[in-house]
C-alpha cells in the first residue's frame, strides 16, 4: 500500500488527495486496506446500520468528512440467477440516515448501463459467474437513462438537505417497437453454388482468424486475443474407440464438435469431461467462449484452454488455434459476403449465423431506442449493423432483452439496417414462423429477487 501511495504521489504530486475504500462488513478489509497517511472511506448499502458503520470509520479517519464512497442502491446481476432489486423505501430511509449524520454519499450506480460487446465481466464466489449484458443495476436511472420510482424517492430525500435546482426532470426517452424481424441462415455463393455459411466457413475468411499452430493448447491472451471466441482443432491419432475426453482448463464455456457435429457443452464450473465415440483421424473442434474476465478478488483469469486436453488418458497434441474476435470488421465481412439468404436450417446445427432486416421508422423519422427480444433463441452474440449489442442467453436468464440504442441504427430510409446473430447452441428455426426476433418498447430483465 505504501509503495502504491509513493508511486501515485510521484506521478501526480502531493496536492492530490489519495483515498482508499473498503467494505465495512469485513474488519480485515479496512485494517489492511488503508494507511494513516491516506484518506479513508467505506462502502455499504441500506442493509448496513449507518451509525455503526460511521462509528467504525471514525476509528480509521478521526477527522474530516465521513464518506460512503459506494452506497449500493442495486446490485450486480449474473446469468442463471434472479435479477436483483433493492427496495426504494429502504434505500430512501438509509440515505436519509446518512445525510442526517452529515455524511457524504456517492451513489453506485446512479445510472444503469450496458455491457455492450464482450465488455461484461464476471464475479467469483467459489463458482465462476458471468455478469449480464445489462448493467441496469436497478439504478435510479435505468439502463436506457430513464428516471425510475427510485430516482424520485432519492431526489425527495436529498431535497430535505439541499435546495431543489431549477427546471423540470427530463422525461424518459421515447422507445419504438420495430416489431418482428424474421431471420434466415446466412448463405454464401461459391462458383454459382449456394452453401450454408457455418462457423467453419467463417474461420477460413476472417482476417482475425488466422490459424496459430501449437503443440499444446495455450491461453487466448498469449496470442493477443482478449475477448470473443477461440476454436481449438486437432486430429485424433488414437485407435478408434469410446472413451472420456477431458478438458480441465476450459475458460469459460466449450462446445465440443467431432467432424463438425456437436457432441456437447462443457463449462468451467462443471466436471470438464465428456464421453465420446471416435474414429482414428477424426477432427476434434472445441469452440471456447470467453464469457468475461473476473473483475473482483480472483484477477488472474486467462481465457481459452489453459491446460492439456486428454482422450483415453492420452494428451492430445498438434493443435491449430483460430481466434474468433468478431470485431466490427469481421461482422462487416460476414454481412458483405452473405449476398444470398437461405431458408431456415435445422435447429440442431449450432454455431451458425442468422441475419434479418430491421424496418425503418415511419415517415422518415430518426431512429429511437428499442429492446431486442430473443424469444426461443438459446445463446449467442447479437449485432445491429456492425455494432456488437452484446451476449444473449435467454435459455439461462434472467435477461430476455438487449438494449439497442438509437445511434446503432442508421436513419437513412435507403439504408438497410441489419441484425446478425451468432447462435452458438440452437436456433428456433426448424420452421420459418419461429425464426424471428422482436424489437419491443420495454426491457425484460427476468425474474426479480428483492
Amino acid at each position: 500500500m505504501k509503495y502504491l501511495q509513493d508511486l501515485f504521489q510521484k506521478h501526480l504530486g502531493d496536492d492530490v488527495i489519495l483515498f482508499t475504500v473498503d467494505p465495512i462488513g469485513f474488519k480485515s478489509d479496512i485494517n489492511c486496506g488503508t494507511l494513516p497517511s491516506l484518506f479513508t472511506t467505506i462502502d455499504f448499502g441500506p442493509e448496513t446500520d449507518a451509525e455503526d458503520a460511521l462509528k467504525t470509520l471514525r476509528k480509521y479517519q478521526p477527522n474530516g468528512p465521513m464518506v460512503n464512497t459506494e452506497f449500493y442502491v442495486g446490485w450486480i446481476d449474473n446469468w442463471g440467477l434472479p435479477f436483483q432489486r433493492k427496495n426504494s423505501t429502504a434505500i430512501s430511509q438509509a440515505l436519509d440516515k446518512l445525510l442526517s449524520m452529515n455524511a457524504s454519499v456517492n451513489i453506485y450506480m446512479f445510472e444503469g448501463g450496458s455491457n455492450f460487446g464482450f465488455n461484461n465481466g464476471a464475479t467469483w464466489a467459489l463458482l465462476y459467474l458471468p455478469v449480464l449484458t445489462s448493467y441496469d443495476y436497478d439504478a435510479p436511472l435505468s439502463e436506457a437513462g430513464d428516471p425510475t420510482e427510485k430516482y424520485f424517492a432519492i431526489r425527495n430525500v436529498i431535497f430535505k438537505y439541499l435546495p431543489q435546482p431549477p427546471g423540470p426532470v427530463p422525461p424518459a426517452l421515447p422507445k419504438y417497437e420495430y416489431g418482428k424481424v424474421y431471420l434466415k441462415k446466412v448463405i454464401i455463393s461459391k462458383s454459382k453454388r449456394l452453401k450454408l455459411m457455418s462457423l467453419w466457413d467463417v474461420l477460413k475468411i476472417l482476417p482475425s482468424s488466422k490459424p496459430i499452430l501449437s503443440q499444446y493448447p495455450v491461453a487466448a491472451e498469449s496470442f493477443g486475443q482478449s475477448h470473443g471466441f477461440t476454436v481449438y482443432r486437432t486430429e485424433l491419432k488414437l485407435k478408434s474407440g469410446s472413451s472420456i475426453l477431458h478438458i480441465p482448463g476450459v475458460r469459460d464455456r466449450a462446445t465440443i464438435f467431432l467432424n463438425q457435429a456437436i457432441l456437447g457443452v462443457i463449462d468451467r464450473n462443471g466436471v470438464g469431461s465428456i464421453g465420446i465415440d471416435y474414429q482414428e483421424n477424426d477432427t476434434l473442434d472445441i469452440l471456447v467462449e470467453n464469457q468475461g474476465h473476473i473483475n473482483f478478488m480472483l484477477l488472474n483469469d486467462p481465457k481459452g484452454i489453459i491446460q492439456n486436453v486428454t482422450l483415453h488418458g492420452v494428451i492430445l497434441t498438434n493443435w491449430t488455434i483460430f481466434p474468433l474476435s468478431l470485431d466490427p470488421d469481421d461482422v462487416a465481412m460476414i454481412l458483405n459476403i452473405s449476398n444470398v439468404l437461405g431458408t431456415p436450417s435445422d435447429p440442431s446445427e449450432p454455431a451458425s449465423f442468422y441475419v434479418g432486416s430491421i424496418p425503418a421508422m415511419p415517415d422518415g423519422k430518426p431512429p429511437l431506442d428499442t429492446f431486442l427480444y430473443l424469444k426461443n433463441w438459446s445463446k449467442g452474440q447479437a449485432f445491429v449493423n456492425r455494432f456488437n449489442v452484446g451476449r444473449y442467453w435467454p435459455a439461462r436468464g434472467p435477461q430476455q432483452t438487449l438494449y439497442v440504442p438509437a445511434n446503432s441504427l442508421n436513419g437513412n430510409p435507403d439504408f438497410n439496417n441489419t441484425i446478425l446473430l451468432f447462435e452458438i447452441d440452437a436456433a428456433p428455426c426448424f420452421i420459418s414462423a419461429y425464426c424471428y426476433v422482436e424489437f419491443i418498447k420495454n426491457p425484460m430483465l427476468g425474474i426479480t429477487e428483492n
